[in-house]
């Protein structure tokens, strides 16, 4: 009778194991690799689909932009009273401007941008009684301007290659440029020179924008209302320079070019809101907890430039601009009202320059636009 040894038993048990698991090591890593394989032509098949849809739409882009079915838009920037063309509200306006005409558009307008050159000492002199002249001369330099040439064009323009590009123009003005930009498509005569910007470039100017621009402002300023001289046209042809005394330069331009002047222009007003004010009391302060000081102050600084502008403290507006005066031009084909947009550049609230309300106010433009393509 033959024993089986224990030991060698054991042994065998072991070495069967170690054998069976060296198996299934060899046959997991088969499995992987194949998988990897299987992963890696997948992605190979995604990424060679992905380079041809990229192509195919490529291709579509370059059909879409190389005939008629874009269009060239140069926006011209006025800039506000005490503004300048270098401020750089104004570089946040153009970039947030240019994105949210792209998305509406899809990809059919192209813009270009150029703020008028105003300078400081141009307001300076208005407060010493000079005209608007200046300004408007900037304004003429900005829409003959060639801006394909010029450094605040758009860099993605040279994306668009049509062989016939329609130019447009688009007349924007923060506060007091939008009744300046009214006065610069005029036809009549202003400190003796008629620009007749829209008639000089008729079928070019197709939209007016005024952001926050007190059309009917009472110009009660605390000092009083500043006497302008302007040239006016003597007996004969010479021009002579005289006082006006009972006439500001805006009162002139409502006169001469009441509401929506010209009828085939696209007017569109712009104001804030939600910006209340309230005249000055010692007891609202004294009645209220130091940590509502703040607000409080606020209001009372809007009430005082509601005053200047609508008579009133207690108004509605965008903080400067009365929402009376802001959209004070009857016949405007859109009037609109941007809840929580303020006149100027803030670190607590939109402006109108920022995304939200850009959005909002260059819908109408960009549809306007497309329609008359």
């Amino acid at each position: 009778m033959m024993i089986k040894s224990k030991t060698a038993e054991v042994t065998w048990n072991k070495n069967a194991r170690d054998q069976m698991k060296e198996r299934n090591t060899k046959r997991s890593s088969r499995t992987r690799e194949k998988t990897r394989c299987r992963e890696k032509t997948r992605c190979s098949n995604k990424q060679r689909s992905g380079r041809g849809n990229l192509r195919r739409a490529s291709a579509e882009v370059q059909e879409t932009v190389r005939g008629d079915s874009f269009i060239v838009v140069k926006f011209v920037i006025c800039p506000g009273f005490l503004r300048t063309h270098d401020d750089v509200m104004y570089e946040e306006l153009k970039r947030n401007l240019e994105i949210c005409v792209r998305e509406t558009s899809r990809e059919r307008v192209a813009c270009e941008f150029v703020v008028a050159k105003v300078e400081k000492k141009m307001w300076f002199e208005v407060l010493r009684g000079e005209s608007v002249r200046k300004i408007l001369d900037a304004v003429e330099r900005a829409v003959e301007e060639d801006s394909s040439s010029s450094s605040s064009s758009s860099s993605s323009n040279s994306n668009y290659i049509g062989e016939k590009e329609k130019k447009k123009i688009v007349l924007i003005g923060h506060s007091a440029g939008g009744w300046i930009l009214r006065l610069f498509v005029g036809d009549k005569p202003y400190d003796g020179k008629v620009y007749n910007g829209f008639e000089k470039n008729k079928g070019q100017i197709v939209s007016l924008v005024t952001l926050g621009t007190p059309h009917n402002s009472a110009e009660a300023y605390p000092f009083g209302k500043v006497i302008e001289k302007r040239r006016v046209r003597n007996h004969g042809d010479d021009m002579i320079s005289q006082l006006n005394e009972n006439e500001t330069s805006l009162q002139e331009t409502r006169r001469i070019y009441p509401n929506c002047y010209f009828q085939h222009l696209q007017y569109i007003t712009v104001c804030g809101t939600g910006f209340y004010g309230r005249p000055f009391r010692i007891s609202d302060f004294m009645k209220a907890p130091l940590k509502n000081w703040k607000p409080i102050f606020n209001e009372v600084k809007h009430g005082i430039s509601y005053k200047t502008d609508c008579l009133q403290y207690e108004a509605n507006g965008d903080g400067t601009t009365c929402l009376s005066s802001g959209l004070g031009l009857l016949g405007a084909q859109n009037e609109i009202e941007i809840e929580g947009c303020t006149h100027n550049k803030s670190i607590d609230h939109p402006w109108y320059g920022s995304y939200e309300s850009v959005r909002i106010w260059s819908k109408p433009i960009t549809e306007h636009l497309v329609a008359s393509m």
